[in-house]
């Protein structure tokens, strides 16, 4: 890869892949909901300024390998509109032990970068969306729901048989066919059974609302019942838990609905006291709870 690429700016053209349910959020809302810098130690490595708290991955071309094995949807974006309002540049995440091991392939990122969460009015940088119709049965509801949005968008959107066809752009399928496949799998009775996650121990995937209720409260305050309980068990575990488990659990919950809205509170927390990692933010609740007891 030439050193050039690792500086330049946000390209002009940028592809981005999501989830069904993830692009429907996108749709509906109108926004890019960002993963935080903040909640990984290597995203934190590779950021460049202080201010770029929040970011979202693209790739300058659909062979990459970010985007070409992928059956998510993509998403081509005007990398001209987004570089108007953000900031961003290409990087070489994984770096050559990964191109060596993958046969040459590596990711070809333009990450764009922001202070706040979100990016709102996603649908103006959307060019296009490209779905393969290779999907389970039950994931027609979500790809019609998409379909339906994108046209009262007017956001243009093509589907293909396979793969490769969608990173070429070749042979994209008949609109009509499109719709008579989606209507016949929305009438199949869904077969799949409902699961039911088992209970997990804490502090898998448990730290990011204890410590974020450690941050909304204090000692001297007047706690409700079901909140101390938490407060205290994490207190009791964090100078013995592994740390790289507690950043594993703030990259996942960024990816979450149900905890999207803490980090973000927590990341204007972070930013308000000068906390650059989740080991401090970490120490700073432990602290400011043990100090004063």
């Amino acid at each position: 890869m030439r050193v050039a690429e690792l500086f330049e700016g946000i390209s002009d053209i940028v592809f981005h892949r999501t989830g069904f349910n993830n692009l429907i959020q996108i749709l509906e809302k109108n926004q890019f909901e960002l993963r935080p810098t903040f909640a990984k130690r290597s995203e934190q490595e590779t950021t460049r300024k202080r201010k770029d708290r929040y970011f979202m991955s693209t790739a300058r071309t659909k062979n990459s390998k970010y985007i070409s094995d992928s059956r998510t949807p993509v998403l081509t974006l005007d990398g001209r509109k987004l570089k108007q309002n953000y900031s961003g540049y290409g990087m070489d995440y994984f770096g050559p032990s990964f191109r060596e091991f993958d046969g040459g392939n590596y990711e070809q990122e333009d990450r764009i970068f922001s202070e706040k969460p979100n990016i709102p009015n996603a649908k103006n940088y959307i060019l296009q969306i490209e779905i393969v119709m290779e999907y389970n049965a039950d994931q027609a509801d979500r790809i019609f729901k998409i379909y339906t949005q994108a046209k009262k968008s007017s956001i243009p959107i093509k589907f293909y048989d396979s793969i490769p066809d969608r990173n070429t752009g070749n042979k994209p399928l008949p609109e009509e066919q499109v719709r008579a496949e989606l209507k016949r799998n929305l009438a199949k009775v869904d077969r799949m059974r409902p699961f039911t996650p088992p209970r997990r121990p804490m502090y898998v995937g448990d730290t990011v609302p204890a410590i974020f209720l450690g941050l909304k409260f204090g000692p001297e305050d007047n706690i409700p019942a079901d909140v101390k309980p938490r407060i205290d068990e994490f207190l009791r575990a964090w100078r013995g838990m592994d740390k790289g488990s507690v950043r594993a659990d703030f990259h996942n919950a960024a990816a979450q609905e149900k905890h999207r809205n803490l980090i973000t509170k927590i990341g204007a927390y972070m930013k308000k006291h000068n906390l650059s990692t989740i080991e401090e933010l970490a120490e700073f609740v432990y602290q400011k709870w043990t100090n004063n007891q």
